[in-house]
């Protein structure tokens, strides 16, 4: 019997707009964990042709079922613009998780409002728990390879 406890295995590229909160990209990145999906951080920074080629390579891998893009600024930065684009025209799937008042921007499969609990960084707020815990637990069974 395998010590992993989870019926499917997937990955995700997770992209954010530069300006995000660390906590809340990890925050991102725990909820995917969280139900099994192994989250895979890209650094944005850097050339343009370079970051471009880099996603590239990134999406084109067999182990990378999608896309989860943190949105955090009025309007999306070029590195997730680039991000959403590739990933489209690789057929992944493309997830936001968008800070109230930011609007989505992105051409998205499934959006989601995300925000940090103010008395615990490491957790969503009240309003938005429910629905994060369930897209992170989610994720993998609906995008990821049975194991």
């Amino acid at each position: 019997m395998s010590k992993w406890p989870f019926t499917h295995r997937a990955r995700a590229l997770v992209i954010a707009d530069p300006d995000a909160d660390p906590a809340l990209l990890r925050l991102a990145q725990d909820l995917l964990a969280t139900g099994g999906t192994g989250p895979e951080g890209f650094e944005t920074t850097g050339p343009q042709p370079h970051l471009e080629s880099q996603l590239a390579v990134t999406l084109d891998r067999d182990d990378i079922n999608g896309l989860v893009v943190l949105r955090t600024e009025r309007r999306p930065s070029r590195e997730v613009q680039t991000a959403v684009a590739l990933a489209r025209a690789r057929g992944k799937p493309v997830h936001a998780l968008v800070v109230p008042g930011i609007t989505t921007g992105i051409e998205a499969s499934e959006s989601h409002p995300i925000a940090l609990d103010p008395t615990d960084e490491t957790r969503p707020s009240d309003e938005f728990r429910q629905e994060l815990y369930q897209w992170g637990a989610t994720y993998a069974p609906r995008f990821g390879h049975k194991v």
